[in-house]
């Protein structure tokens, strides 16, 4: 304890010894290294809105966790609100997904517009 005989940089090294004084930045790495999750949500449990390829699942602040087809595709799994700071993880494999569509080919005979 501080006694008014010590000094304050006795003071100070009495209080590192009893906790570790972490900067700033350090505390700031740890906490993007590992995002803080909401919940563990199964893909199944989403929504799939194929006009958008959005997944969606309902935030506790009323609006809506997305993230894309394509995400999910390239291996991501982290489901962001547009509105807060809230994250979930999605629980999916690749065969759950959607089979991607090939290509729409033009139908054979369709007349194409050429711009002059």
């Amino acid at each position: 304890m501080f006694s008014c005989s010590q000094s304050s940089a006795d003071f100070f090294d009495d209080m590192a010894e009893v906790r570790p004084i972490h900067h700033i930045s350090q505390v700031r790495k740890a906490i993007m290294a590992e995002p803080s999750i909401y919940d563990e949500i199964e893909l199944e449990d989403l929504t799939y809105h194929p006009d958008t390829t959005l997944y969606t699942y309902p935030c506790p602040c009323g609006d809506q966790f997305e993230i894309t087809l394509q995400d999910l595709r390239d291996g991501e799994d982290i489901a962001v609100c547009p509105s807060c700071s809230l994250m979930i993880k999605v629980i999916f494999e690749a065969g759950d997904l959607p089979a991607e569509e090939p290509p729409k080919e033009q139908a054979a005979g369709a007349v194409v517009e050429v711009a002059a």
